[in-house]
């Protein structure tokens, strides 16, 4: 299913940072490309439901968007084990968050550490695999991943972007970066922003 872009136009004070854009994104895995500041993370939240257009709609979204921010979101007092089993559903959260977790490189040790005791890649990789976890658990047809792979080794980037081409499917899995090769890496398509 596609995403629809109707008249969207988003003003910051005086600055018009996206100015009635009508577009459809075809389904599948799209990454959004460009320079900062852009636009591209305020269309993100705005198909993510969590900013409003000045003007225009979003068609296509069904049910929850899963969102990863581009920076890690996670609960300081909790573990990064804590942050990927919340959000789970039912008593299974903390072993599949393991399995997760240590799919992506970090260690036994580290799961058990805090944000503040992880780097900012380890950080990046928890919050993939609770972005990962809650989008298995919670249905919705889209899932946004703003800039997944930044602080990312290569090695890691490798590893992050198999799980989500193995484990994230919806019918729009949209892909915010600065890298245009992340397409490539995740076999989907690449639209330069603004150039929709």
């Amino acid at each position: 299913m596609s995403i629809t872009l109707n008249g969207i136009t988003k003003r910051y004070g005086g600055k018009t940072v996206l100015d009635d854009l009508t577009a459809t994104l075809p389904g599948g895995v799209i990454c959004l490309s460009g320079a900062s500041g852009c636009g591209k993370t305020t269309l993100a939240m705005i198909i993510a439901g969590l900013l409003k257009p000045d003007s225009g709609n979003i068609g296509g979204i069904s049910g929850n968007v899963t969102v990863m921010f581009q920076e890690p979101r996670l609960f300081p007092a909790f573990s990064a084990l804590e942050n990927v089993a919340c959000a789970a559903k039912g008593g299974s959260g903390e072993a599949e968050a393991e399995k997760l977790l240590l799919s992506l490189g970090l260690t036994a040790d580290d799961v058990k550490k805090k944000p503040c005791e992880l780097s900012g890649g380890m950080n990046q990789r928890v919050s993939l695999a609770r972005a990962v976890l809650f989008h298995e658990n919670s249905g919705g047809n889209t899932v946004i991943l703003d800039e997944p792979f930044k602080g990312l080794d290569p090695a890691s980037k490798n590893i992050a972007a198999e799980l989500v081409s193995s484990r994230l499917t919806p019918e729009n899995l949209l892909v915010i970066t600065h890298d245009g090769s992340d397409a490539d890496l995740l076999h989907g398509t690449r639209i330069n922003f603004p150039d929709l």
